[in-house]
């Protein structure tokens, strides 16, 4: 099936492509329009991240990657996604504010923010910094968003606890 979206692909269109692709439909195949593209003027594949009148894009306060999760219930399905989802609005927090004009990583992250969110905004910016090319960001994307969940799905159901770092080597 082709999915239709704008050409310009960066955080919560990286999360949407990569929930389709993983979740929804493996053999999507991304087609990128101008990110003003009307959807209703979509005539082959589903609009989704473009304007705002689309079912699966930003709007109601939240983005297109949260409307698809909700149309094919991911989070009900698995929760490592939905600790992905309660995760990822603080990692696009800190992913825009990594886009502003002398922003420094450090700075970007939302007080109470988990850890993970930081290292992933990070990439995900690392990523629209290394290539313009939308098909190229979606893929490379996509193996950071596999990582993120595995990495997730591994430390499901382990409880918190205090490291004695003490007892762990640092540096070289």
């Amino acid at each position: 099936m082709r999915w239709v979206t704008g050409q310009r692909v960066w955080g919560s269109r990286m999360l949407g492509g990569w929930m389709i692709k993983r979740f929804v439909d493996p053999k999507a195949e991304f087609v990128y329009v101008p990110n003003d593209t009307d959807p209703a003027t979509v005539k082959d594949g589903t609009p989704w991240h473009i304007g705002t009148t689309a079912e699966l894009s930003t709007h109601d306060g939240h983005a297109a990657w949260y409307w698809i999760s909700k149309k094919y219930k991911l989070a009900e399905k698995d929760p490592v996604i939905a600790k992905m989802e309660a995760m990822f609005p603080l990692t696009r927090l800190a992913y825009v504010a990594m886009n502003e004009e002398n922003a420094v990583i450090d700075d970007a992250l939302p007080p109470g923010a988990p850890l993970e969110a930081a290292g992933l905004a990070t990439v995900l910016y690392g990523v629209t910094v290394a290539t313009k090319d939308p098909g190229e960001a979606m893929r490379l994307s996509g193996i950071i968003f596999d990582a993120t969940y595995e990495a997730l799905r591994a430390q499901l159901g382990r409880p918190r606890q205090t490291i004695d770092h003490s007892k762990h080597a640092v540096g070289g």
